[in-house]
């Protein structure tokens, strides 16, 4: 019976068997199956640049390409090889052979190494040369604040190492600030507001800030109410006699306010005659 060794050749052998040598590109029994990644004469290995042939079928294959080669022949430079994006970007390579590099986000430019703008530092809202970065300011020493516009004496502390000390406080090392008077809170930034200045005493009067807060006006003569708005005659003239000081009780009494060595309703009666000689 004829061998067919398909573009093989067949060798008899002792025992009346035979064996197919088959050319490259070829294997089986009778070299019947193709192995496509395998270079036959005058043919072109499948994978260019030193890409690897992986045999998936007899007549299909895969090329594994090396760093820098794309492509189904690996015949196609990759232009991601010479286009370094920065850390955690990624280099897309275009169908016309070109590369682009595909941020994360809060990066931008063409290899992604420069910081997006937000729309706080888009207007450049930092003072005293501060820095934007986001949407804070970072601000240089002696000065504090959003957009660091308060100017300070800087007095870091193991609590608070960008303490900037406001409106004139002394920085005392290894303790924080020493605020000036009206002011308070750790970096002195705090207004002492009076009261008094919330509000007015009427007819003259002369507002008093007590310890506990509480608002009281002092009324001149002839004035009475809790903001010296009535008038009250009762002390007018003043009734009180050695100088003594009249001051309205309600809308129809006063109270005298006597100096030493007198007393009585109408400062009247001298305590001691000793001390007052007239």
């Amino acid at each position: 019976a004829s061998i067919n060794c398909i573009q093989g050749t067949c060798v008899i052998l002792a025992n009346s068997t035979f064996l197919c040598l088959c050319p490259t590109g070829r294997s089986g029994r009778f070299c019947e199956i193709v192995d496509p990644c395998l270079i036959t004469p005058g043919t072109i290995a499948p994978c260019r640049n030193g890409g690897t042939c992986i045999r998936l079928s007899t007549t299909s294959y895969l090329c594994v390409c090396p760093i820098g080669f794309t492509g189904a022949y690996c015949d196609v430079a990759n232009p991601c090889s010479n286009m370094p994006c920065a850390p955690n970007a990624t280099c897309a390579a275009l169908i016309n052979g070109s590369a682009i590099c595909l941020c994360p986000p809060g990066m931008t430019g063409s290899r992604c190494n420069q910081t997006v703008l937000s729309s706080f530092c888009a207007s450049s809202p930092c003072l005293n040369n501060g820095t934007c970065i986001g949407t804070i300011c970072l601000c240089p020493i002696n000065t504090t604040g959003p957009t660091c516009n308060a100017i300070g004496t800087s007095c870091p502390t193991s609590s608070r190492p960008t303490l900037v000390c406001l409106n004139g406080g002394t920085c005392i090392p290894g303790y924080g600030c020493f605020c000036n008077v009206g002011f308070t809170g750790e970096n002195c930034g705090t207004p002492i507001f009076n009261s008094c200045t919330r509000s007015t005493c009427f007819n003259g009067g002369t507002c008093v800030q007590l310890f506990n807060d509480t608002l009281i006006c002092l009324c001149p003569a002839g004035y009475t109410g809790s903001r010296c708005e009535a008038y009250n005659s009762l002390c007018v003239p003043n009734p009180c006699q050695f100088n003594g000081t009249c001051i309205p009780s309600g809308t129809t009494g006063y109270i005298c306010i006597c100096l030493p060595s007198f007393t009585g309703p109408q400062c009247n009666l001298v305590t001691n005659p000793c001390l007052y000689l007239p």
